[in-house]
């Protein structure tokens, strides 16, 4: 039985479950499992479940209330430094555990640095999901990963292109290990859907990465060249692009067939997905290059029977073969997108062989219980 922390920034999260999943593996394999983050949110049952499996919540920084409101005042590039100078001066409480695992590049390197002071000898696990990568990678700044190269024991991906990205960075290949965040399967039914509409539904946050802007244009398209085919887009979640989104749906003309539902608990969205048959999330590059890793929206989609169309950004197409267990444009390709989407309406056969594949590629390469073992896994080889 080992003592593992999880340093976070902020602490529990809605958007990231697939942590509390790690926590969940590592407290039922016997470990005592601790919480370390910047900001401890409200524990709420109803949203997050039992969480009693936790062994310790605990602020990361001494005098954390009147640090946070101090870094508020400060540029980013200048409260960042701070917080580095926070880190060193608190993570001493650090020493007190066998493993430390920190999601997100950016809060693995705030790791490694007080690593480097001696504050803590505990092995560092870093996992990296996708802005941590893109961002960086953008603006030619990765080498803001050199102290966390050296430091951290393992460096996981949930992608073969970050590990790609990394590498290239100086990012040792012994350390560099791609493992996939997943669904679990078992608790997804899979049903076929009809066939004889398209009944189309994103479920995501509303930033520009997940391109629901060219999801709009490409209905838009069909819905002029496509008059008898019978449309209906609903979009679920919430971010700062949902005015201006909206505001896109009536410019182009086709508000009457889309709905914005905005964010809903997991349970209303599964009902949602068993009523579509299919699934888009054209992903893109955003502006200041933050991208996907491989979104978890599109392989609960996939193990439901939906057919799944998305794009060829980050690692996507490692998720969906193009004619096989999905179909993909490229990035911003509005033209492409509604090509697909028309083609799954005319062609049931392939969009009932597409659902099929798609499920199969999520139980074989993208299933939580698999994936849980890998890192249990991991874990081991890092303690021993």
């Amino acid at each position: 039985m080992a003592e593992i922390a999880f340093v976070l920034e902020s602490f529990p999260q809605l958007s990231e479950t697939f942590v509390l999943d790690q926590m969940r593996s590592l407290a039922s394999d016997g470990h005592k499992v601790h919480v370390v983050a910047d900001q401890l949110n409200d524990l709420n049952e109803n949203v997050f479940g039992d969480l009693s499996f936790i062994t310790s919540l605990n602020n990361r920084w001494k005098m954390q209330n009147l640090i946070s409101g101090l870094l508020g005042h400060f540029p980013w590039f200048i409260s960042s430094r701070l917080k580095v100078f926070f880190d060193v001066i608190s993570d001493g409480q650090l020493r007190k555990y066998d493993l430390l695992v920190a999601h997100f590049g950016l809060n693995g390197a705030r790791l490694a640095k007080s690593r480097s002071f001696r504050r803590f000898g505990a092995p560092i696990i870093c996992i990296f999901h996708g802005y941590d990568v893109g961002i960086p990678f953008f603006e030619g700044k990765l080498n803001f990963y050199k102290c966390l190269f050296k430091e951290a024991r393992l460096l996981l991906c949930v992608n073969e292109w970050f590990c790609d990205v990394l590498s290239d960075a100086g990012a040792s290949s012994v350390k560099l290990k791609v493992h996939r965040m997943g669904v679990n399967v078992g608790r997804i039914e899979y049903r076929e859907r009809e066939q004889n509409r398209l009944d189309i539904l994103s479920v995501c946050r509303l930033v520009e990465k997940k391109g629901i802007s060219v999801a709009l244009k490409a209905v838009s398209l069909l819905v002029e060249d496509r008059p008898d085919i019978c449309i209906r887009f609903r979009i679920v979640g919430d971010g700062p692009l949902r005015d201006m989104l909206k505001q896109q749906a009536h410019e182009l003309g086709i508000a009457a067939y889309v709905e914005f539902l905005g964010a809903l608990p997991h349970a209303k969205v599964q009902n949602l997905l068993y009523g579509s048959n299919v699934f888009i999330l054209p992903s893109v590059t955003a502006s200041n290059g933050d991208v996907e890793g491989v979104p978890v929206s599109l392989m609960e989609a996939m193990a439901s029977g939906a057919a799944v169309v998305s794009s060829r950004h980050s690692g996507i197409p490692e998720l969906i073969t193009h004619g096989v267990s999905g179909l993909l444009a490229n990035e911003f390709d509005v033209q492409g997108f509604a090509s697909a989407l028309e083609e799954l309406h005319d062609k049931p056969d392939l969009t009932s062989s597409l659902a099929l594949q798609g499920r199969a590629k999520v139980e074989t390469d993208f299933n939580a219980e698999k994936l849980r073992q890998s890192f249990l896994n991991y874990i081991g080889n890092c303690l021993s």
